[in-house]
């Protein structure tokens, strides 16, 4: 198996890429980060596993992902991630995020690739009770412009 994971040097994409490394099933780790996050002690560290690919490449933009062949699954981590900073960069967090987003999905769907992708419970906004994942729309209430996007994508994906 061949997989890719986007935003390979964020905190989850960071942590699935160590837990993947030991799979067998596992051929190829493609890991794809435009490092934004300035996380390069991962990539020096990364970069010696024979299993990881490392390729900077901003998946903004649109193909980007298309010199991948054979891939069977594209794990998507990439995005700006910080909720609480993200007012002070709201147009650039729509640009970047869903610019990543349609790219992926664009991929895998061309590719018939099969996608794993994270939303995130600030969806919900402040909750004194357990989160229901199945309630009804009126009851999001992001409080971020990061949770507006993880709904906007949560929607984009439901009419793939």
């Amino acid at each position: 198996m061949n997989i890719i994971i986007t935003g390979a040097c964020g905190h989850i994409g960071t942590f699935l890429a160590e837990k993947f490394r030991f799979e067998k099933n596992i051929k190829n780790i493609y890991l794809i980060d435009n490092i934004s996050s300035k996380n390069y002690n991962f990539f020096f560290k990364k970069n010696k596993i024979k299993k990881f690919k490392f390729h900077f490449i901003d998946i903004t933009k649109k193909n980007s992902l298309n010199i991948f062949k054979n891939i069977d699954v594209v794990i998507h981590c990439a995005s700006m991630t910080n909720a609480a900073q993200s007012f002070n960069v709201k147009n650039e967090m729509y640009r970047n995020n869903l610019g990543c987003f349609k790219t992926v999905i664009e991929y895998c769907m061309k590719k018939k690739v099969k996608l794993i992708h994270f939303s995130s419970t600030s969806v919900y906004g402040k909750q004194t009770t357990i989160v229901d994942e199945n309630c009804e729309k009126k009851f999001l209430k992001p409080q971020s412009p990061y949770a507006k996007i993880k709904i906007l994508e949560e929607e984009m994906l439901m009419k793939v």
